[in-house]
């Protein structure tokens, strides 16, 4: 008798870990926001090629992944660490990596304006939030 066998450890079991493993990792979600991935990417293309409307097609599509992955996760039960870390980085790579190239591509007086008024924008929601935070905590 070998000294696995006879503490009851198969050494099978470490391989069906690995198996389990990797079936946790390989399940819809998390291949649904690799997919998500790859689109942002040739969106990304798509824009910096001038091929707006496919890039439009495709961004939609991967915001219907995004939805669809989130839903799936929650109702199967497969949330996993790695659909944690990958589906909010695939979320940043296809909305900044999108809006970025879309403000290179826009007329510079445009992109200025759109620019300042998104930092005075940014600026009076936090102005608000602090004094709201410190008028209703203090009073």
């Amino acid at each position: 008798m070998k000294g696995n066998d006879a503490m009851g450890e198969n050494p099978n079991d470490s391989e069906n870990e690995q198996t389990a493993d990797l079936n946790v990792i390989v399940n819809v979600p998390n291949t649904l926001s690799a997919i998500r991935l790859v689109i942002a990417l040739v969106v990304c293309g798509m824009i910096a090629a001038e091929v707006y409307m496919v890039a439009l097609i495709l961004f939609i599509i991967a915001a219907g992944t995004d939805w669809i992955d989130g839903w799936w996760a929650r109702k199967y039960n497969q949330v996993t660490k790695l659909g944690r870390i990958l589906d909010p980085f695939c979320d940043k790579i296809l909305i900044c990596g999108a809006f970025i190239l879309l403000a290179t591509k826009m007329d510079s007086v445009f992109l200025v304006s759109f620019l300042r008024s998104l930092f005075f924008n940014i600026c009076f929601n936090i102005f608000c939030s602090w004094y709201l935070f410190f008028f209703l905590n203090f009073i």
